[in-house]
């Protein structure tokens, strides 16, 4: 049975979008390693690079002869660079395909991962020029003594987290302003929520510092991993907690919703 949509509070919604996280567990896992695990590994890879018999990769160290010129340092960080470029596009992909998966299943209709990924790459070019919109505004508000960037990091977060682009169809400036209006009236539960999730994702791997440092990066990619869609569960519920305290936003409209843009 679909759970109806109600306003929460912050402690409200961390604990919602965990029994939504816990019943979808392996699906919405699914989803994010497809992602999740490859660039992870490639960065691995890239960053501890060896060569036969245990020597270190120049990639990683030149030898004390060396002396580092500019073709160098390019071959040296041009991988890393483009494995960059890579994971801002294939990031907003997941978290899309994560929103789309958590919007059905909020609905109890089906959710596969080419239903997600389908939904999320029709969309792809609105998330990123809808991103990189939402980047340069709060570069610039971080130029002008930083408050203004937080508090534009905040407004945009239902735009740059993807909702009201996958959900609602939004793009671009038009996906910022609706984004600004759910916004309103709950910019201290996203500071709540964004300090909370920071503290449950990094303090754990913070002690685990003290591990030596292959397990200590083990236990950083698995909790990682494990907490990306725990993440983005907390964001897709406070979205229908501000709609809904906003507009009285209920599974019928999530259903028209989902049903045109089925058919969009």
């Amino acid at each position: 049975m679909a759970h109806e949509i109600s306003a929460l509070g912050t402690f409200g919604i961390l604990r919602e979008a965990l029994g939504v996280y816990v019943k979808h567990f392996w699906l919405i896992l699914a989803v994010t390693m497809i992602v999740y695990l490859p660039i992870n590994l490639a960065a691995y890879a890239l960053m501890f690079p060896t060569e036969k018999h245990g020597r270190q990769h120049p990639a990683t160290a030149a030898t004390r002869d060396e002396k580092p010129d500019l073709m160098k340092m390019m071959q040296r960080w041009s991988p890393m660079l483009a494995l960059a470029g890579i994971a801002c596009i294939v990031y907003p992909l997941m978290t899309g395909a994560v929103v789309w998966t958590l919007a059905l299943k909020r609905l109890d209709r089906p959710a596969t991962l080419s239903m997600s990924y389908g939904r999320a790459w029709k969309m792809l070019w609105k998330l990123l020029v809808t991103q990189a919109l939402a980047s340069i505004y709060v570069f610039l508000g971080f130029l002008l003594l930083i408050i203004p960037g937080i508090y534009l990091a905040l407004k945009y977060s239902f735009a740059t987290q993807s909702q009201v682009v996958i959900i609602e169809g939004k793009r671009f400036g038009q996906a910022l302003t609706r984004s600004g209006e759910l916004m309103k009236n709950n910019y201290w539960t996203a500071i709540a929520l964004g300090i909370l999730l920071f503290a449950i994702t990094y303090l754990p791997m913070t002690l685990a510092e003290f591990l030596p440092f292959q397990a200590s990066l083990v236990f950083g990619t698995i909790w990682g991993g494990l907490l990306l869609g725990y993440g983005i569960a907390v964001g897709v519920t406070f979205y229908f907690s501000a709609r809904h305290r906003l507009e009285n936003f209920d599974l019928a409209r999530l259903a028209a919703e989902v049903d045109t843009s089925a058919v969009g």
